[in-house]
């Protein structure tokens, strides 16, 4: 499970406060950043699907199951609210095994 992951950037000089925001996919999986979860300024952290501890740059999902469907999925990103930040939807490509939104 930990092959599959997602990746977030913070493109400002500024850090960001992560904390209670959440990707959901179509079904409604959801990842909900930690407390306390601050994303430096031009930094990516590493989101992946499977169980480890979290880290700096590395959170894990903790599921036991893959979340992202090979045949397309819409991530969505959302404050600790509820609102929707922004999406990201990918199709199946043959030979494609990353998407960038």
């Amino acid at each position: 499970m930990n092959q599959e992951f997602f990746t977030i950037r913070n493109i400002s000089t500024r850090p960001i406060n992560l904390s209670g925001f959440r990707v959901l996919d179509v079904a409604n999986h959801v990842f909900v950043f930690p407390r306390g979860y601050v994303l430096a300024g031009r930094t990516t952290a590493i989101v992946r699907t499977g169980k480890n501890r979290n880290r700096a740059l590395t959170l894990y999902w903790n599921q036991g199951n893959y979340i992202w469907n090979n045949t397309g999925d819409t991530a969505r990103f959302q404050t600790p609210a509820g609102k929707t930040f922004d999406t990201c939807t990918y199709k199946a490509v043959t030979g494609r095994y990353r998407v960038a939104c």
